[in-house]
């Protein structure tokens, strides 16, 4: 089945979140919370949120540079990419957490190409098919897949393939925000700051349907 995003209505549309700078980057929900999980770039942080948009909390970030990406991987187990360092870390968020140290605990450094300022600006985890999904952001703008993660960061057999639109769907968009995966159908969507648009394609790259952001 598909989203189709052109049906898509805005019922809540450009509310502040009372608590938070305008450095909220990426997003993620927890099915085991029922909430949603932010990271905040300066200073490094993360957010828990309700999913009507009200802060419940933050939680003080250390040991990663410049946070981006975020995605829920199972029960309290999150990932966080470092768009600077090219780097992804491995982290838990309990009930009673008050504060995250990502150094020194598991994590990959990729040196896969691109600027360090236009490197992993959206992360999303495939817990079907145990692949993670990375958006990077531009030169070039595409998308990762790694398998091979699921063991943690020790002992990895990594295997990294670029995932492509077909056709003239690669021109849609001018850079990537973020990435979000549909596991039941394998569907991804991408998000575009430059071009101000949501595109849904199917696993093979074929588009399926798309939201323009313009307004």
């Amino acid at each position: 089945p598909l989203l189709g995003l052109g049906g898509y209505e805005a019922k809540i549309d450009g509310q502040v979140v009372d608590g938070l700078s305008n450095d909220l980057s990426g997003l993620t929900y927890s099915p085991k919370t029922a909430t949603l999980f932010a990271v905040i770039n300066r200073p490094p942080q993360l957010a828990e949120l309700s999913t009507d948009g009200q802060l419940l909390r933050k939680i003080p970030l250390r040991g990663v540079k410049d946070p981006e990406g975020l995605t829920h991987i199972a029960g309290d187990h999150f990932m966080v990419s470092d768009e600077r360092e090219q780097g992804l870390h491995w982290i838990t968020i309990g009930p009673d957490t008050t504060a995250v140290t990502a150094e020194g605990g598991e994590h990959l450094r990729l040196d896969i190409g691109g600027m360090r300022n236009m490197g992993f600006e959206g992360l999303s985890w495939d817990a079907v098919r145990q692949r993670l999904y990375i958006a990077q952001e531009m030169f070039p703008a595409r998308v990762l897949v790694i398998k091979g993660l699921s063991s943690g960061a020790g002992g990895l057999n990594l295997d990294i393939s670029e995932w492509k639109p077909r056709g003239l769907a690669s021109s849609f968009l001018l850079d990537l925000s973020s990435v979000s995966l549909q596991e039941a159908t394998g569907n991804l969507i991408l998000l575009s700051h430059m071009s101000r648009i949501l595109v849904e394609y199917a696993p093979d790259g074929t588009v399926l349907s798309f939201l323009p952001l313009w307004r």
